[in-house]
């Protein structure tokens, strides 16, 4: 994340891009597996639990001992190892004066920090030539801790029983499609072919999820949270798959504005007079058709859920898995 924000400022937008999206994608999948092991335990992890007060040399011996376990794990020379242990534990002590003395936030703490570690080990990495990189983020690793990504999930799949989320959880699938075709470079049916595996994996991850858990046996838990947040996903990737690869096809999103578009073509085309819409026709064949298989899906999806249960999501995925090969073997016989 850090090196795809400094990618970003120094105006190498594509190499950025790609690694916030892939340190992205590894943050959601261990949050996920770490979520439904949690689930799958009965257990949870509470967004803001109370804190507690620590003695300052617990966590300066802490601290020291954590930056030691990073340096050793990414096999720093030995050599290195002084400067960022003695250094990581002054920047703690620190942030254990600025939360406990001054009553300062956790990222107030922690900016006060790394501002004295930068103004430390720079002129000690250029006299002695050693990786700022290395030395300095190994000193400040322990005051980014993970647990704060998971809370930060787990707070997301609990807002996802509220009323305003599919909007936003949409809005954010579209743009994290949007930024995976523009780090893909791809167009046309080459792009169509990688969103609709993108789908198709979502639509399996509900499917798993579900015969797995059965969230359909809670339906305001958490695993009918997750399960929900991922075929929005889904569902989202179909529409931006129609934008993005697909522009001139017909949206499948608004059926409401398909059912208008269809009464007034009809309409339309059954007056004597003048229309007032041009190519009513065409506009009534398309938007009739997706009219119909609308509702055929709206009763074959009913039907399958009342027959086949958490296994009705088995349907999409085959459909998705469909569309995938088809696409495929339109790409391998076109010139």
């Amino acid at each position: 994340m850090l090196n795809g924000a400094s990618d970003l400022l120094k105006g190498r937008i594509h190499l950025g891009t790609a690694r916030l999206v892939y340190a992205g994608l590894i943050i959601v999948v261990i949050s996920t597996g770490l979520l439904l092991g949690l689930a799958l335990l009965g257990a949870s992890l509470p967004v803001d639990p109370a804190g507690r007060a620590v003695p300052l040399w617990h966590d300066i011996i802490a601290a020291g001992v954590a930056v030691a376990a990073y340096s050793v794990f990414f096999s720093m020379p030995l050599r290195m190892l002084a400067w960022p242990v003695a250094v990581g534990m002054i920047a703690h002590a620190l942030r254990w004066v600025a939360l406990t003395v001054f009553a300062a936030s956790a990222a107030t703490g922690a900016l006060v920090a790394c501002l004295i570690v930068g103004l430390i080990l720079t002129p000690v990495a250029h006299r002695w030539r050693m990786p700022f990189a290395a030395i300095g983020f190994a000193s400040v690793v322990s005051m980014i801790p993970g647990v704060f990504l998971f809370r930060m999930a787990s707070g997301l799949v609990q807002i996802a029983h509220g009323a305003n989320t599919t909007a936003g959880l949409l809005s954010a699938t579209i743009a994290a499609v949007w930024l995976l075709a523009r780090t893909s470079g791809r167009r046309g049916p080459v792009l169509a072919r990688l969103l609709l595996l993108v789908q198709f994996l979502l639509l399996a991850g509900v499917l798993i999820l579900s015969v797995i858990t059965h969230p359909s046996a809670d339906p305001h838990g958490l695993m009918a949270g997750i399960a929900v947040m991922i075929a929005v996903s889904a569902m989202a990737c179909q529409y931006a798959l129609l934008r993005v690869a697909m522009p001139g096809a017909v949206s499948t999103a608004v059926m409401t504005g398909n059912l208008t578009n269809t009464v007034l073509s009809l309409l339309d085309g059954l007056s004597p007079n003048q229309p007032l819409m041009d190519g009513d026709a065409a506009r009534l064949k398309r938007s009739f058709y997706l009219l119909i298989g609308f509702l055929a899906g709206c009763v074959v999806a009913a039907a399958a859920v009342s027959l086949l249960g958490d296994w009705a999501w088995s349907l999409p995925v085959a459909l998705a898995g469909v569309a995938v090969a088809l696409q495929q073997v339109e790409s391998q016989t076109q010139p």
